[in-house]
């Protein structure tokens, strides 16, 4: 009960805010560096590349099972030596010589009790199977009913496939989430060394205030010292955001396989996003399709593992290609068509049908409780990126009481009106302001991509869907 209290309040604040932001943002534009390098990234990952490998496995799979009804050719050849010739028993040899003997004197015209002429020769009589044994056999079968099984395995391997796809494009948009922050993160520290910069000759033309004043007995060395003091904490601040371009240069080439020197000539800039409320929907998001196909396939597996109770039939034959040493009860060739049907086995199958059904029972909750936590990301995703548009304008505010403040000071220290530690602090204060102002829409772009991945529309704005 607590959860759809928290939900109902989340979707009202939502609603609340959303007349807000659509007139205060822009659009969201996707420059061409950047589109580029998440085009690069994406190629790059490792990780999108082994959901790509598990997607045609699984096609794969699919083809496999189609090819069940493909036919098989096969040959076996054997070599087989008996202990001796299998031959007729001694009497039916004896009655088969009788039989010759009378055979041949009937074609002579001798009657049946006349002797049997001397010097004619009598044919043995052949094994049954001789002692060596070479057999060369062409055999072939082809599945013709699989109980339902095959199509029903390739229809699970299709879903499977697709499911694979789409946590490859959940892998996908973790990687363009990742190149984003770190070539926003290029841009933020482009805005931080304007600012640095212009503290720096606000910082310089006091130098030459406070010079000038020290010559003419006006000021001491003590508050040289304090200038001396603000620039060598700006120094600071510069060796902090060189170190950090670095690493961002670093991170960056690791996420899209280009070397360093190629992106020092990125020259990404800050500016607000909007996203457009109605485009997000958690239907969107490549989570939720993968547990969709994956709870189709289980259905179909489950499917296949009833067809186990159905008969199998199949058609085959074969051809031998060596007669010579074939028994007299051998076929030179012979095709069949034939059945089985497993009536018990041990409740086996009965087994695999209730773990089948319980696969499905599975992935359907796990399906139903992503859809719950997706609902409520997406909600705090688009608190957060409200959040972040209110934080811009305090920003603004605050940048613009800092100029105010430091314009009042600077004009009572030039006239002794202000103490020159007052006027320093106001000048780290308008410096502190305008990084927290660049901050800010640093992170409304990240807020929104957030969103953007949250109604699962950022691959589909980027032109990677």
């Amino acid at each position: 009960m607590e959860t759809k209290k928290t939900y109902i309040v989340y979707f009202v604040i939502c609603i609340l805010m959303l007349p807000v932001s659509i007139v205060k943002a822009q659009q969201v534009i996707i420059e061409t560096e950047l589109k580029l390098l998440l085009d690069d990234a994406v190629q790059n990952s490792k990780t999108v590349q082994i959901e790509q490998q598990n997607a045609q496995q699984a096609a794969n799979n699919r083809t496999k099972a189609l090819k069940t009804y493909m036919p098989t050719v096969g040959v076996t050849t054997s070599y087989t030596h008996l202990n001796d010739a299998i031959t007729f028993p001694g009497n039916l040899e004896t009655l088969l010589m009788g039989t010759q003997q009378l055979l041949i004197k009937e074609q002579l015209g001798l009657g049946f009790n006349a002797p049997f002429p001397a010097g004619i020769p009598l044919a043995e009589v052949e094994p049954l199977q001789v002692q060596n044994i070479f057999r060369a056999t062409l055999e072939a079968d082809m599945v013709l009913f699989t109980g339902l099984q095959a199509p029903r395995l390739a229809k699970a391997a299709e879903h499977q496939q697709r499911a694979y796809e789409a946590l490859g494009d959940k892998e996908a948009t973790s990687v363009i989430q990742q190149t984003i922050q770190m070539y926003k993160s290029l841009a933020l520290m482009n805005k931080s060394e304007q600012v640095l910069e212009n503290s720096e000759k606000r910082l310089a033309e006091q130098s030459r205030f406070v010079a000038k004043a020290v010559e003419k007995g006006l000021a001491t060395e003590l508050e040289e010292s304090r200038i001396e003091l603000a620039r060598q904490q700006l120094q600071q601040k510069w060796i902090e955001l060189n170190t950090q371009r670095q690493l961002a240069l670093a991170m960056l080439s690791q996420l899209t396989g280009k070397p360093i020197d190629s992106l020092q000539t990125l020259n990404p800039e800050l500016k607000e996003w909007m996203v457009d409320y109605s485009t997000q929907n958690i239907a969107n998001r490549p989570e939720l399709r993968a547990l969709t196909e994956a709870e189709l396939a289980t259905e179909f597996k489950k499917k296949s593992a009833y067809g186990a109770y159905m008969p199998k039939v199949k058609l085959f034959g074969k051809r031998e290609l060596y007669e010579d040493d074939l028994s007299l009860l051998d076929p030179e060739w012979m095709v069949g068509v034939g059945m089985s049907w497993n009536l018990f086995d041990g409740l086996k199958r009965t087994e695999d049908v209730q773990n089948a059904k319980l696969d499905v029972t599975k992935i359907t909750l796990q399906k139903e409780q992503a859809q719950e936590l997706l609902q409520v990301g997406l909600q705090k995703a688009a608190l957060e990126y409200e959040a972040t548009n209110q934080q811009i304008a305090v920003a603004e505010q605050r940048v613009e009481t800092a100029k105010k403040a430091y314009r009042i000071l600077e004009k009572q220290y030039q006239v002794g009106l202000a103490p020159q530690r007052d006027f320093l602090d106001s000048e780290n204060e308008l410096q502190q302001a305008e990084l927290g102002m660049s901050k800010a829409v640093f992170d409304q772009n990240m807020a929104a991509v957030n969103y953007l991945i949250a109604g699962g529309s950022l691959q589909h704005l980027i032109g990677q869907q």
